[in-house]
């Protein structure tokens, strides 16, 4: 089933649009995590402008993610509440930034200007 995944992913976004470090543990990691968020949020906004998900049901789970992001950024721009690459889930920061989350969220708001 092509999207499966986008089936799974909205039912673990947390009230303020995030994703969690841990999508299993939630509550292990109770700070933002912007770099899975802005993954997946660039999947679905793809998935929306490819004609593999269906944008009255995913549109909402994409801008609510969209503007967590946006209250993410420094007032010098940095995307912060990075999660460090390892091997297992783990804590972020306001001040953890790093450019694969940039990137990913760079791709997203190009997604989202096509919708």
């Amino acid at each position: 089933m092509r999207g499966a995944l986008a089936f799974c992913v909205p039912s673990v976004q947390a009230a303020d649009g995030f994703w969690r470090s841990s999508l299993t543990q939630p509550n292990a990691f109770t700070d933002p995590e912007t770099s899975g968020t802005a993954f997946f949020s660039f999947g679905i906004a793809w998935g929306i402008n490819h004609g593999v998900l269906d944008r009255a049901k995913f549109l909402p789970v994409v801008t609510k993610s969209w503007a967590a992001l946006g209250t993410a950024v420094s007032a010098e721009g940095r995307l912060g509440y990075v999660q460090a690459v390892g091997a297992a889930p783990g804590p972020s920061t306001k001040d953890n930034t790093n450019d694969y989350a940039t990137g990913a969220f760079l791709l997203t708001g190009e997604q989202l200007l096509k919708l």
